[in-house]
């Protein structure tokens, strides 16, 4: 779920900047594809250097970005020591 958060987040400051997937593409050397899978969910642990580069073209705070592609595995570490 966080992930598909984190796409909806991205698309929306996509959309706000009035960028396509094609120039938000040239600007981060990010493939449309995978910015595509990105904006959907589909990628489950995005890369880190991924959100930096969005996250500067876009004007998002990167740890806030970190903290969704992260939550998963702290959710686990939680249950893991109760």
């Amino acid at each position: 779920m966080p992930i598909l958060v984190l796409g909806m987040i991205l698309r929306n400051a996509r959309i706000k900047k009035n960028l396509t997937l094609e120039a938000l593409s040239r600007l981060t050397n990010i493939s449309i594809a995978e910015l595509s899978n990105l904006e959907n969910g589909n990628i489950k642990e995005p890369s880190s250097v991924f959100l930096y580069r969005l996250s500067n073209i876009l004007d998002l705070d990167y740890n806030e970005m970190l903290k969704y592609r992260f939550e998963s595995y702290y959710r686990k570490k939680e249950l893991i020591s109760a």
